[in-house]
């Protein structure tokens, strides 16, 4: 018997559940269970574009093998710039199987109206094809706010999937909308504590938490956990000279572990 066709499509049905979740790419945001609050690093822009402000001009990748199955991933690219009152970038996923493919582009934009506050928004386009049995197009905007709201405390608001625009196809079909929010503690300069809450259209309530140990700029660790799935994370970021290289996995409690690899270079210090 040829197992094949039911192994995709349980990890097709697997990623259909895990998009009721807001993806997430590098290895810092899978490994804080996909928090946001720390997302002021390479993958901002695909993450939380609010956090582009003041980062480097960057190019990086991310991809991730959900519950290990072979034919089953999800890809992010992500190219980003700043200066302190604007930041600007343009992000491409690709995420699926044999049987579905989702693509999305995007442009992103982030601005710092006050001092303590930064601002940012993504549109996107979203190609979804469903094999043998249709395509649909889809465009949307993403919103996000962060806020330094003491010394060590920084808050974050996201909103995938403001609205819906028509699609192309499959009448009356819609996206699903993604709040967040988190707060970030830094117990000390090295340590920092997250918690943060998301509430998916097509799902209830999940809590996350997560935990990241910096040595210093050339070493990162995260360790997580989070209420969907029973799940736990580990990560680990190494930097040096202007590349990072980050590793990262998920463990679930029944459809075991999710892998990610990312890697990301400073084009402009």
């Amino acid at each position: 018997m040829n197992f094949k066709p039911i192994i995709l499509t349980l990890g097709l049905l697997c990623f259909v559940k895990h998009q009721s979740l807001a993806q997430v790419y590098g290895y810092e945001a899978f490994s804080s269970c996909g928090s946001f609050c720390n997302s002021n690093n390479y993958f901002a822009a695909l993450n939380n574009p609010s956090e582009m402000l003041n980062s480097n001009t960057t190019l990086s990748y991310s991809i991730s093998n959900p519950y290990g199955l072979r034919d089953l991933y999800s890809s992010g690219l992500n190219l980003q710039t700043s200066s302190k009152q604007i930041a600007m970038g343009m992000t491409w996923q690709n995420q699926g199987n044999a049987g579905y493919q989702q693509n999305t582009i995007g442009l992103c934009t982030a601005l710092k109206p006050i001092k303590e506050i930064k601002t940012g928004l993504r549109g996107k386009i979203e190609y979804l094809n469903l094999y043998k049995y249709g395509k649909r197009k889809f465009a949307n905007i993403d919103a996000s706010i962060s806020a330094q709201v003491h010394s060590k405390i920084k808050s974050s608001f996201i909103v995938q999937n403001i609205f819906n625009l028509p699609s192309s196809q499959f009448e009356g079909s819609t996206q699903n909308q993604i709040v967040q929010w988190g707060i970030g503690y830094s117990i000390e300069k090295r340590i920092q504590l997250i918690f943060e809450f998301e509430k998916s259209s097509l799902s209830a309530i999940n809590f996350k938490s997560a935990i990241s140990f910096r040595k210093d700029s050339s070493f990162n660790l995260n360790i997580c956990s989070s209420n969907a799935g029973k799940q736990l994370g580990l990560g680990i970021g190494i930097k040096k000279q202007k590349t990072e290289l980050g590793f990262a996995f998920t463990a679930h409690i029944l459809l075991g572990f999710s892998t990610c690899i990312s890697i990301a270079y400073e084009i402009k210090s």
